[in-house]
């Protein structure tokens, strides 16, 4: 039972390690989500700047285009971040899984001790009370 324990702990840890990384990789996909925004922002504030006053909107095509490239890459990496997500997350129920095996075989093997002890101390009654009813049986 031992085994099982040291078992179950690390299971728990890898859980533990796999939790940690899917926050920090939902936080690098949270910041590229904000980078959008931003970047989208950014884009409309020089499109009405650009419409506002005519000699600027020479230089917004070419800003918009960058704007729009920058933002494509960042959509790529949400991807990313999205398909590592969902890896880490199938590797948790995998991990998560083999806990509770671990679990109930532990339960199990701490049902089977209990039993056991408590057939051994119902063997023991049985003995005392057999020894106490053979010298009734023979005081008589």
């Amino acid at each position: 039972m031992k085994g099982l324990k040291t078992l179950i702990r690390l299971q728990k840890n890898k859980l533990d390690e796999l939790r940690m990384v899917i926050v920090k990789i939902e936080e690098k996909r949270q910041e590229c989500v904000d980078k959008i925004e931003r970047m989208q922002k950014e884009l409309d504030d020089e499109m009405a700047q650009a419409q506002a006053q005519a000699h600027l909107s020479q230089f917004f095509g070419d800003f918009q285009k960058r704007i729009k490239y920058q933002q494509n890459i960042e959509k790529d990496n949400i991807v990313r971040h999205d398909r590592q997500i969902f890896g880490l997350k199938q590797q948790m129920q995998e991990v998560f899984a083999e806990l509770k095996k671990l679990e109930i075989a532990e339960q199990n093997a701490k049902d089977a001790a209990k039993k056991k002890a408590a057939t051994r101390e119902q063997n023991e009654l049985d003995e005392i009370a057999g020894q106490a009813h053979s010298r009734k049986q023979g005081d008589q």
